[in-house]
């Protein structure tokens, strides 16, 4: 399996449509910075899912598109293909070619496609998945990508390792599983938790049906002894509450006092505190100046000693310059020797080089002669020699210019007929193209046509979809505003409906009467609602008495409430109501009306309520009652509007008005009232729910999806059509130019013809008159040949001569001159030294001056340090005291707290007695009034004028009652529907555990499948590491030449997440961290081990950004062995800049930009040296 063809078309900088072919071995690819190499590389990672912008070179993924450039517009589509052969069946594709696609438009919208077939991305990268061939596999390593393997704390090397182990299926089938498991125990948890609700629940409701049969038995006989136990429960009620008042007083008292003593430990802490504050802030001051000082302390600490350091340096350079001084003196004696001796040579070579001039002299004077006889004999050789080349150039020039012009004419008649024959290909692809731009104009008027339409269609679409929007907006508003309003005479009608519940005699109960009382004597009447509570709390529980018409209907009701009912009930029969006359007015001036005057009804309801108000004054403010007392003797009781009531005789009922006070009065009519108001708002509300409905289901017809894809895809297909048309365009431009320039071509080859054939006869008679000159000078050119060879040989042997006598004279000047070099260089030597001397005494005075200012200043600052040593020992003890004082006041004021606290603590624990104290009073109270409120309404009993009839004794009756009331009181809260209850709540349990005993089913599977994912993939992982490890060893030490050691180290118990450490000491190396290697040594590691990685899960291909930048020479050569070894069985990619990876490569390919922002590309094959092909893409 290998990469055998990439197609790029609007990716990055590849505008036009581009193809890479690629075969088995090494390919190059070559180009300038910035030409768009890399692009290449971005290309494959990108469609083989890679969706980190930050790899791709990017900000977003959008910018992988064409962007245009001046003369070019921008593309709205990228589109990289790239085809694996997949002869040996690697991926798991039944196909033996696999073509992957990714597209990505301008609007964001991408595709995947697999064979032409359209895919998801996670199709693409589960097919590649621990084949070496992802998006982030190790088939592409960059250069940085080497330092991030290196890296300690890198997870890129973690990653490598999992790829070629082929665990990565496994982990993520692990962390799927995790994420399944983490599920299943948040259900087991909440199935738990609802399993422990239902138990309890279940249990509950078990024991409640149980006891509600017990309770039918008991009831019978416990309704026998009510009466009296509920009268002895009041007086128990009654003397409890003395009790508790007396406690409540005492409480009190208690908390006053202790509320006090809260109040004066809080002032005594704030000062306390204050005075902690200020000490702090001294403390904290104090502390500052010491830090400063310290500061200061170690600068001049630093200072002397570096005035020490400076001190010595000057006393070790004075040293320095005294051994200098008596150097220079012993050089200075040397040199003076070596000039002597210098000087007595000289005068010898000078005599010997007068003898050796002399007779050069000689010599020079006879070979000048035998030169000047030479010289004729030469000139008269250059005059026929002359004429003699110039027959030969104009002979060479006429036969060349001949031959280049017949070869001239066969290649114009040879251009002329191909030049012809593509003009007649081009013509016919003008017609074709011609025809097309036609045929894609018309479509791009029809398809402009379509999206004109579409975007009407879905601009209307959209308004009509707001209008809707806006009135469903509307209308579940009004719904809303509905629901609340319905809720809310729902509430005011259930409140007038359980207000029935209180009555003493319960409309159920009469349900088989023969007479039934339709409504409550408060129901005839009417009132407004202020005054309402003031009458009903005037008429108390007569409001609620049933009313019947005739006396007939009261005595037949009466004698069956005799026969069928325990106790005794209130009722009003109106025919046997007196005329009632309305009351005498109170005078205009009186504040206060009879209250009769503000109600009314229908008589003779109307007489019975003018009977029942007789003497009862409504007033605003109860306070006047007594003026109204002693001014009106007519008035026996007068009411506020709030219900509280004061009688002439003493009685008052004083408090606030209840919630449900007064909607006793006229509670039928405003039971009506609401419920025809609630009838008319359903009518409403469904009225508005199918309005909803309708509304919903038009906005729902308008389907703005599918109308905005299809306007997407005819814009897609506008875009696509005019990139066709501009295409063609620019095509047909190109080939009209062509034509043309054939056309011209054509012309100027057949004049050229004919010139040439003109000039072709004219050469031939200009080459056969200058081949009969050629020869008549060669003959005299050989004779004169012969007499200059004789004289050749004289000159020779002067010649030698006077070089041997030159050579000797050369060398005695040499000699001279190297003398006068020596003497110069030691005379420069001596005056050297006397400066340097100088130079170095001066010096040496300079450093003792230093010397003496560096000990007075050492001086100066030691005795500053001293100094500040003693005033921060002074701040120390000062610092000692405040942190002394500190600390006593934080005990006292801690003390102070806890002190506090107790009396918080003591004040809270008699709030919350004096509060439980309250709520038992007001309990107690509550029951009293309960009890006495069930003697009255169940057995028609006054408690404070109740006298026990029963013969039994108190002890009997308190032992019976007891008795029974224990038995009911254990039996607690009586749940009548608590079996249907039971059945269906334990029906419920049983589902549950049995869900959740398939939930610890699943959790069991999950863990035994992670126990199993976690061998296989442990297993799998230590066996390939191992593996890498030996091959790293070995391929490390072939890199560098058998010299050091190299291993992997894994740290951790889970090999699955173990750190894998990388040991690399090259010969004569032991760094610490491989961060310590060079650039070189770092990539011949990195190199190693992936080349480790490759043996052991070979990727089908690998492509090398720039991995050999660092290496040098002969590193490159070990690399490029290394690939050739492992080419047979991988595909090579290698982006390089280096000519020796060049050489080595099969294809190069070589990107440029000969439009500026446009990559081209330009491929070289190199497998056979002898044929070299050149394409262009």
């Amino acid at each position: 399996m290998y990469l055998s063809r990439i197609e790029l078309h609007g990716f990055k900088s590849f505008a036009d449509p581009t193809v890479l072919r690629f075969s088995d071995g090494l390919t190059a690819i070559v180009g300038p910075n910035g030409s768009g190499k890399t692009n290449i590389i971005d290309a494959i990672r990108w469609v083989l899912g890679e969706q980190k912008t930050s790899l791709l070179r990017t900000d977003a993924m959008n910018q992988v598109i064409f962007n245009g450039t001046r003369t070019r517009k921008p593309l709205g589509m990228a589109e990289v293909s790239i085809v694996i052969e997949n002869t040996q069946k690697i991926l798991p594709a039944e196909f033996s070619e696999v073509v992957v696609t990714r597209r990505l438009f301008r609007d964001g919208e991408s595709q995947y496609l697999l064979n032409g077939s359209p895919c998801r991305r996670k199709d693409i990268v589960d097919l590649f998945t621990d084949t070496g061939m992802g998006a982030d596999a190790y088939s592409v390593i960059e250069l940085k990508m080497v330092e991030q393997i290196l890296e300690d704390h890198s997870d890129e090397r973690r990653h490598l390792f999992e790829e070629a182990a082929g665990i990565v299926k496994y982990k993520q089938r692990r962390k799927e599983t995790l994420a399944k498991l983490d599920a299943t125990r948040t259900d087991i948890e909440r199935v738990l938790d609802h399993l422990t609700v239902l138990r309890r629940t279940v249990g509950s409701l078990k024991r409640q049906a149980e006891r509600a049969e017990r309770y039918a038995a008991l009831d019978t006989e416990l309704r026998s002894l009510q009466a009296e136990r509920l009268f002895r429960t009041w007086c128990a009620h009654r003397n409890h509450c003395q009790q508790l008042e007396v406690q409540r007083q005492l409480l009190s008292a208690e908390l006053d006092t202790i509320t006090t003593a809260v109040a004066t430990e809080s002032e005594r802490i704030s000062s306390l505190a204050s005075h902690l504050s200020s000490l702090e802030n001294q403390r904290n001051e104090l502390s500052a100046f010491e830090q400063q000082l310290s500061a200061e302390r170690s600068t001049l600490a630093s200072q002397c000693a570096v005035l020490e350091e400076r001190s010595r340096a000057t006393q070790s350079a004075l040293d320095s310059l005294l051994e200098q001084l008596r150097s220079r003196s012993r050089t200075h004696d040397r040199i003076e020797s070596e000039l002597e001796s210098a000087q007595a040579q000289l005068a010898a070579a000078v005599d010997e080089q007068q003898v050796a001039e002399t007779q050069a002299a000689e010599l020079r004077s006879t070979l000048d002669a035998e030169r000047q006889r030479y010289h004729e004999l030469l000139s008269a050789q250059a005059q026929i020699a002359e004429p003699v080349r110039l027959l030969e150039r104009d002979r060479e020039r006429l036969a060349t210019m001949r031959a280049h012009i017949r070869h001239t004419a066969e290649q114009l008649g040879m251009r002329s007929q191909r030049l012809a024959a593509e003009l007649e290909v081009l013509r016919t692809r003008s017609g074709e193209v011609d025809a097309r731009i036609r045929q894609t104009a018309e479509d791009r008027t029809h398809a402009m046509q379509t999206i004109a339409e579409l975007e009407q269609e879905l601009s209307a679409a959209q308004a009509r979809k707001q209008e809707l929007e806006a009135t469903i907006e509307a209308l579940r508003v009004t719904k809303q505003q509905l629901v609340e309003t319905a809720s809310h005479v729902r509430a005011q009608r259930a409140l007038l409906e359980s207000i029935v519940e209180h009555a003493e005699l319960d409309p159920k109960a009469l349900e088989n009467a023969p007479v039934q009382p339709s409504v409550s004597f408060g129901d005839l009447l009417s009132a407004p609602a202020d005054v309402a509570v003031a009458l009903e709390s005037v008429l108390g529980s007569i409001a609620q008495y049933p009313v019947v018409e005739t006396k007939r209907e009261l005595t037949l009701l009466g004698g069956w409430l005799r026969k069928h009912l325990r106790g005794k009930a209130h009722l009003i029969c109106l025919e046997m109501v007196p005329r009632f006359p309305p009351p005498q007015p109170l005078p205009h001036t009186a504040p206060a009306r009879w209250l009769a005057e503000h109600i009314s009804a229908d008589e003779p309801a109307l007489w019975l309520l003018r009977a029942l108000l007789e003497g009862i004054a409504l007033v605003d403010e109860l306070d006047r009652a007594d003026e109204l007392f002693a001014t009106f003797p007519s008035i026996r009781a007068v009411v506020d509007r709030q219900g509280q009531i004061r009688t002439r005789v003493g009685i008052a009922l004083l408090g606030r008005a209840g919630d449900t006070e007064g909607l006793r009065i006229g509670r039928r009519k405003r039971l009506e009232m609401l419920t025809t108001q609630l009838a008319e708002l359903d009518k409403q509300h469904q009225a508005l729910e199918q309005q909803i409905a309708a509304a919903i289901a038009e906005r729902d017809t308008l389907d703005l999806d599918a109308r905005t894809s299809a306007l997407r895809t005819a814009e897609r297909t506008l875009l696509a059509i005019e990139q066709s048309l501009q295409e063609a365009t620019s095509q047909r431009e190109q080939l009209r130019s062509t034509i043309e320039r054939l056309q011209s071509e054509l012309k100027a080859i057949g004049e050229e013809q004919a010139a040439l054939l003109a000039e072709d006869v004219a050469l031939d008679t200009q080459l056969r008159e200058s081949q009969l000159q050629h020869a008549q000078l060669l003959a005299r050119q050989a004779e004169i040949a012969e007499r200059i060879g004789q004289q050749e040989q004289v000159l020779s042997r002067l010649d030698e001569q006077l070089r041997t006598t030159e050579l000797s004279a050369m060398r005695i000047r040499a000699r001279i001159e190297s003398l006068r070099d020596t003497i110069a260089r030691l005379e420069h030597q001596r005056s050297t030294i006397a400066s340097d001397q100088e130079d170095t005494q001066s010096e040496r005075e300079q450093l003792q001056q230093l010397r003496s200012q560096l000990e007075a200043e050492l001086q100066l600052k030691s005795q500053h340090l001293a100094a500040l040593v003693s005033q921060l020992e002074a701040i120390a003890s000062e610092r000692h005291a405040l942190d002394s004082e500190l600390a006593a006041r934080r005990s006292e004021l801690t003390a102070a707290h806890q002190h506090l606290e107790t009396l918080r603590s003591q004040r809270e624990d008699l709030t919350t007695r004096l509060h439980m104290l309250d709520v038992e009073l007001e309990r107690i109270r509550t029951l009293q009034a309960t009890v006495a409120e069930q003697l009255q309404t169940q057995h028609g009993i006054e408690p404070a004028s109740y006298t026990a009839t029963d013969h039994r004794t108190d002890e009997e009756i308190d032992a019976a009652i007891n008795r029974l009331t224990s038995q009911v009181a254990s039996l607690g809260a009586i749940n009548f529907s608590a079996l249907e209850e039971y059945t269906r709540e334990k029906q419920r349990l049983d589902e549950l555990e049995a869900q959740y005993r398939d939930l610890q089913h699943a959790e069991a599977n999950l863990r035994d499948t992670i126990a199993e994912i976690n061998a296989t993939a442990s297993e799998q992982f230590l066996r390939t590491f191992e593996a890498i490890r030996a091959h790293f060893k070995e391929l490390f030490a072939l890199l560098f030449h058998g010299d050091g050691e190299a291993d992997l180290v894994m740290e951790g118990d889970d090999p699955l997440d173990a750190r894998i450490n990388i040991i690399a000491r090259p010969k004569g190396k032991r760094p610490s961290s491989i961060e310590m290697l060079s650039g070189g040594e770092k990539t011949l590691t990195a190199i190693a081990l992936l080349f480790a990685i490759y043996l052991v899960k070979p990727s089908p291909f690998c492509i090398l950004d720039e991995v050999d930048a660092p290496l040098d020479d002969a590193n490159i050569d070990r690399y490029l062995a290394l690939i050739r070894r492992f080419s047979a069985s991988t595909q090579f990619l290698l982006i390089t800049h280096n000519k020796r990876t060049m050489e080595a490569a099969d294809i190069l390919y070589g990107v440029t930009m000969q439009e500026p922002g446009v990559s081209k590309i330009v491929s070289v094959r190199l497998t056979e040296p002898n044929q070299v092909s050149h394409s262009l893409a």
